[in-house]
């Protein structure tokens, strides 16, 4: 919002010298290359076929206050004048945050045509199109649904909004010089979730620290010998049974009992995971095969995953075994006990579904988490045939949709709102839904579009003891 403070991670854009370029700007900078990045000359389809890439050298310009990342066509080093601008960096991360507070926000626009019955494009030269407004929401797609189109599938007619405008951005000026101070860390900040009975398991978003609560009350906070993660890039899982719980993640699979033992079983990285109920951990790694994991360490291999049919598989795991989202035909797949991979069904459409990012068998139920619609119509949220208010002064682009689905048919039950970014769930033995997004747990209450309320974990650990163990 306006006049708020702000951290973000910048890029670079050179100019092309589009009429429709907003923000650009002349900046003395010092590039520096990143270390270790090999040029990509040649690109591969899906056919196996090759086709010729346009070298680039990944650099890391340092401006008065600020550091951007920029994918340059050329290579450059040393102290440079660049004419271009300075946008959102969602790619490499190779650049720090910059922070200020802002002064001014205006949503970014182009003006459109129509190109065809049901497709727009572009107005070529035409220049880009500001409006003011105090908080950068979601961005608006130009056109609206034709009110008296039939109801049903396929594609509806549209018709053009006006005036003829597709918002793509937002444009915000920064003041550098006024810089809140950062807030301290919270002593822990919630990764993943897993239950089981009565026991409530989280793992820390980056440190090796592991939580368990029973009752709202801390039983065990303990760190073990592993990989302080970053803010992006391969996370933790937690899987839990009625003995203990894995941790698997980039840096290998972990187990802890209901004793506060906690030792490294392998450090292999593990991509998807799940437990099982003879004590074992059925997970997938870089060579894309089933396997099972025991305490000691042994690893019992099941088949290996099918690539023509298994690509783009979204997992979702759960304590009945993992599920999954083909992605390219929806379909639903349950893995067993014995590795053996079965359909369960079509995973859920509708107008506004979006991506499916994630989903988790728990207790026997079913749950997806979904984007939200983007864009300043009256859009029902799928699978809710209305727009949930929201807290005064925040916009659509902060919230998902976690929403629990009939486990036979597949059919939306209801939802909730949750922040967005990464998000897990886990339910416990009282049914409780139990979501962690945004560093906070969350108790998921009963009920379509209600906000999942934050538990303060900090409180809850004021005066427990942390304990440090060896692998």
């Amino acid at each position: 919002m306006v006049g708020e403070h702000a951290a973000v991670v910048l890029g670079f854009s050179e100019s092309s010298g589009d009429p429709g370029e907003v923000g650009v700007a002349t900046y003395r900078v010092r590039a520096e290359p990143v270390p270790g990045w090999r040029q990509l000359v040649e690109g591969k389809r899906w056919d196996d076929t090759t086709y010729q890439v346009a070298p680039t050298w990944r650099t890391v310009l340092h401006g008065e206050g600020w550091t951007a990342s920029w994918t340059a066509p050329r290579p450059v080093t040393g102290n440079l004048e660049l004419r271009g601008t300075l946008t959102g960096d969602w790619t490499y991360g190779v650049s720090r945050l910059t922070r200020g507070r802002v002064l001014r926000a205006r949503m970014v626009g182009g003006r459109i045509e129509r190109t065809g019955p049901h497709s727009t494009g572009w107005v070529p030269g035409a220049a880009a199109v500001l409006r003011e407004v105090e908080v950068g929401t979601g961005f608006a797609d130009g056109m609206t649904i034709d009110p008296g189109a039939p109801p049903g599938p396929g594609v509806k007619a549209r018709v053009l909004a006006d005036p003829p405008v597709r918002e793509h951005g937002v444009l915000l000026d920064f003041d550098l010089d006024d810089m809140a101070t950062p807030a301290l860390r919270a002593p822990f900040w919630a990764g993943a979730v897993a239950a089981d009975g009565a026991d409530l398991w989280l793992v820390d978003r980056s440190l090796p620290t592991l939580l368990r609560l029973r009752g709202g009350v801390v039983v065990d906070w303990v760190s073990w010998p592993g990989m302080v993660l970053t803010g992006e890039g391969p996370r933790r899982a937690l899987h839990a049974d009625a003995a203990g719980c894995w941790i698997t993640g980039p840096d290998g699979t972990v187990r802890a009992d209901l004793t506060g033992w906690v030792h490294v079983v392998d450090e292999t990285p593990v991509r998807h995971a799940a437990a099982t109920a003879d004590g074992t951990l059925a997970l997938t790694g870089r060579d894309s095969v089933y396997a099972h994991l025991n305490l000691d360490g042994h690893l019992t291999l099941g088949p290996r995953l099918d690539p023509a049919v298994h690509a783009g598989t979204r997992f979702f795991s759960g304590s009945l075994g993992v599920v999954r989202d083909s992605h390219r035909g929806r379909t639903i797949h349950r893995v067993g006990e014995d590795l053996t991979s079965l359909p369960v069904g079509e995973a859920p459409t509708g107008a506004y579904a979006g991506v499916i990012p994630g989903g988790w068998v728990q207790a026997g139920r079913v749950f997806v988490s979904g984007s939200l619609p983007q864009g300043r119509g009256e859009r029902p949220w799928w699978p809710l045939d209305h727009q949930p208010e929201l807290p005064a002064g925040r916009t659509v682009n902060r919230y998902q949709l976690v929403s629990e689905l009939d486990p036979d048919s597949l059919q939306p039950i209801s939802s909730n709102l949750a922040p967005t970014g990464p998000l897990d769930l886990a339910v416990d033995d009282i049914g409780t839904v139990w979501v962690t997004a945004a560093g906070d747990l969350h108790r998921c209450p009963p009920g379509n579009g209600a906000l999942a309320g934050p538990v303060d974990l900090t409180t809850l650990l004021d005066g427990a003891a942390a304990r440090v163990i060896g692998g």
